[in-house]
């Protein structure tokens, strides 16, 4: 969980990439209880370290809680939808992360003079970054290629899950 003083920092929005992103309560609350423990696991672990050795049992069950609830959160995300609060920095969420894949065919028809440039069998993704950066090609037109003909560009994804 954030401190207020860190959320003056932007925290990150996952709107555009989090899968089913609707902020269910269920979530919430699961999220809510994963930072008491996660709270409470952190008070004991600092006096542990201070006073009481003892304390090792404890921890080691709220250890076994917080697992258990992140589990409990992964498996609510998956039946709800994630759930994000930016203005707290509190995130269970599955987000997407997408890699460009460059169609190395549609890419020469659609670019020829670049295409000298950027393919060697198959697209040079960073060479395209560099056309991007450079202005000579700008990602809205990368994409916008896309409905005129064979994909210039398409998205390799994985799922990540984010629980904080």
């Amino acid at each position: 969980m954030t401190t207020e003083n860190e959320t003056k920092k932007k925290n990150p929005d996952y709107s555009a990439t989090a899968v089913n992103l609707s902020n269910p309560p269920q979530v919430k609350e699961a999220l809510d209880k994963l930072h008491e423990i996660q709270g409470t696991i952190a008070m004991l672990e600092k006096q542990q370290r201070q006073l009481n050795p003892g304390l090792a049992a404890d921890l080691d069950a709220l250890k076994v809680s917080e697992g258990e609830k992140v589990t409990a959160i992964r498996n609510l995300i998956d039946h709800f939808g994630s759930y994000q609060d930016t203005e707290k920095g509190e995130y269970a969420l599955v987000y997407v992360r997408r890699t460009a894949q460059y169609n190395a065919y549609a890419f020469e028809a659609r670019y020829p003079d670049h295409a000298k440039i950027v393919i060697v069998k198959q697209v040079n993704a960073e060479a395209i970054k560099g056309l991007v950066k450079g202005k000579l090609l700008s990602q809205d037109e990368l994409e916008r290629a896309n409905a005129d003909g064979p994909a210039v560009i398409t998205y390799a994804e994985r799922k990540v899950p984010v629980i904080v």
